[in-house]
């Protein structure tokens, strides 16, 4: 069995690992845009070295993430579903960047708690209570790639189909549906994985199980 098989979904299993444990070490902003000063920086202060590691960690993430994308477009150009690869594709890359503007929000958080830039940390707050819509464009884009690759090309199988449904309808609220994507990812990752480990790669040779007859 060639183990290189398993690198492209493989990709996918870590991007969700990487992306519970940026979150968990960074968590959320508990303030709200209409707390005081003092608190909203009393919060960036104490959290800053836990956002910027756990930022270090996201990126990690989306690039992994990109990774596990590009592993599928190929595997859909493959099964001539090429318009959702490519849409998937797009999808990620606009989700990436949407994420990569919400990390760069807090690190600017940070940065203003550590300065006491006061005017920041209140723009800063009342961005990342709002700034989940940046993820919609990328997550629908995904969704609707994911379905037609499952409904239309039966290149996935159709309960992943059904799990994009879920994806595209959460796009409208991107705080569910991108933890959906998450789970979307891992499903996908392991159902690979466990195909995989199922079928023979190509050029092995099958095991002879038969027990010799003496004669």
């Amino acid at each position: 069995m060639q183990a290189t098989r398993f690198i492209g979904p493989g990709t996918g299993v870590l991007a969700v690992i990487a992306v519970v444990v940026s979150q968990g070490i960074s968590g959320s902003i508990e303030s709200e845009p209409t707390d005081s000063t003092a608190t909203i920086m009393a919060e960036f202060r104490t959290t800053s070295d836990d956002i910027e590691f756990g930022a270090v960690v996201g990126v990690l993430a989306l690039g992994l993430l990109l990774l596990f994308l590009a592993h599928l477009r190929t595997r859909f150009h493959d099964g001539g579903a090429r318009w959702a690869g490519d849409l998937m594709s797009l999808g990620g890359a606009t989700l990436a960047a949407a994420v990569m503007i919400v990390i760069a929000a807090r690190l600017a958080g940070a940065e203003a708690g550590e300065n006491a830039h006061n005017d920041v940390v209140h723009g800063v707050v009342d961005f990342l209570w709002n700034g989940a819509w940046l993820f919609t464009p990328g997550l629908l884009a995904l969704g609707v790639g994911i379905c037609v690759a499952a409904f239309g090309h039966h290149v996935l199988p159709v309960w992943l189909g059904v799990f994009g449904v879920l994806v595209a309808v959460g796009a409208i609220m991107p705080w569910i549906g991108l933890p959906l994507f998450v789970l979307w990812v891992l499903a996908a990752a392991v159902t690979e994985i466990v195909g995989l480990a199922r079928t023979p790669a190509p050029g092995d040779d099958p095991v002879d199980t038969r027990v010799p007859v003496a004669h």
